[in-house]
């Protein structure tokens, strides 16, 4: 049917390359040899006619031009998803997704992705928020280890995949609005077991964790969107935490959420500019607000 759909649309000369069908081969192919007279694969996923793109410049005489153009699109997107699988091959990437965090979409998989951190092993959901660069993401976990020093209990708020907290002695506990980066740290957390590791969907938003809430964890970090974290910071601000390490891509929302945090009597102990965004005017940051006197292992 659809061959005679396109010599309908391309004329009588038109002819594919190849023909796919996804029913099983018949005992008989023969009559499909005559009339398609090309090679021919069955049991494929779909039904199919491929066929030279220099079918898509025939003027169509009795076609409808706005099919004409969007099966021209729909080939042109083939091409550059091609270019991109021959990209990851040569690049050797596990994993090649296209589209933004709400709407990346894996184009290639030549294995599942995996992040290590300490001894924790992370398999990353497409779209999962990651820092910029590796030197940049070690050198605010090192920063991290540092100012938190002997905490036990310790909050990631804004988490993401918990890059700057996870993989350490400390107890864990993980708060993130995006559901497939908090199940990839639930099936983390199962796979290390004793509990060390434990991540909780919530939009702190929209709902903001309670100064109560806070008070159970010896240290905190949060490293929020550029549009920070006003309403976390009023309730952080009348919490008793006695380490609050905030990680930040824009001055502008730190300064004022640095400035709710001084008026509920923390201080600024350290800050640490970190230049990950290369080539570009923007900066980030990462600070140490404390309320008892620290207990870091270097300054």
């Amino acid at each position: 049917m659809m061959l005679n759909v396109m010599r309908t649309l391309c004329g009588p000369d038109f002819k594919p390359i190849e023909a796919s069908f996804a029913h099983r081969k018949p005992v008989d192919v023969t009559p499909f040899r005559q009339f398609f007279r090309v090679p021919l694969y069955f049991d494929t996923e779909h039904y199919s006619l491929i066929f030279a793109p220099d079918w898509l410049q025939v003027r169509l005489p009795h076609g409808d031009q706005v099919f004409k153009e969007m099966l021209r699109r729909q080939f042109d997107a083939l091409e550059a998803n091609q270019r991109l699988v021959a990209f990851a091959e040569g690049a050797d990437l596990a994993r090649l997704s296209w589209g933004d965090r709400a709407t990346a979409e894996p184009l290639v998989t030549r294995r599942q992705p995996r992040l290590v951190f300490g001894d924790v092993s992370l398999e990353p959901p497409p779209g999962a928020f990651l820092q910029a660069t590796r030197r940049a993401e070690q050198a605010m976990r090192d920063a991290v280890a540092s100012w938190i020093g002997d905490a036990k209990r310790v909050a990631d708020l804004f988490a993401g995949l918990g890059t700057l907290t996870v993989g350490r002695p400390w107890r864990a506990t993980l708060y993130e609005s995006d559901k497939p980066s908090v199940a990839a740290v639930e099936a983390a957390g199962r796979r290390l077991g004793s509990g060390k590791l434990t991540a909780i969907h919530r939009d702190l938003f929209r709902n903001p964790l309670m100064a109560a809430d806070l008070d159970v964890f010896d240290a905190l970090v949060l490293d929020p969107p550029r549009a920070g974290a006003a309403a976390q910071s009023v309730e952080l601000a009348r919490s008793k935490v006695p380490r609050i390490v905030y990680g930040s891509c824009d001055p502008g929302s730190f300064a004022r959420d640095a400035h709710t945090l001084l008026e509920g009597g923390y201080r600024l102990e350290k800050l640490l500019p970190v230049d990950q965004f290369l080539w570009s005017p923007h900066v980030e940051l990462i600070a140490l607000f404390g309320r008892a006197p620290l207990r870091s292992s270097r300054a």
